[in-house]
């Protein structure tokens, strides 16, 4: 009876550390408010602009900036 209880009690225990942890859905995604171009000697900002996905107003995504950061460099 005890075993039902405890293992009763570290479910319950999980399901509320695992419910509480998800970000919830009514929380806003942040977005991007600006991009900055600074240091660009060879090439035009509008030509690294042009070559990158991330844009102003759209959801920050860091996957998104790090494929843009590769494609800047290639």
């Amino acid at each position: 009876m005890k075993r039902k209880i405890f293992l009763i009690w570290g479910l319950w225990g999980f399901f509320c550390i695992f419910a509480f942890a998800q970000e919830p859905s009514a929380v806003k995604t942040r977005k991007v408010s600006a991009i900055d171009i600074k240091g660009v000697k060879v090439v035009s900002k509008d030509k690294v602009v042009s070559q990158i996905k991330t844009r102003i107003g759209l959801p920050y995504n860091e996957n998104i900036i790090s494929e843009d950061i590769k494609r800047i460099y290639d």
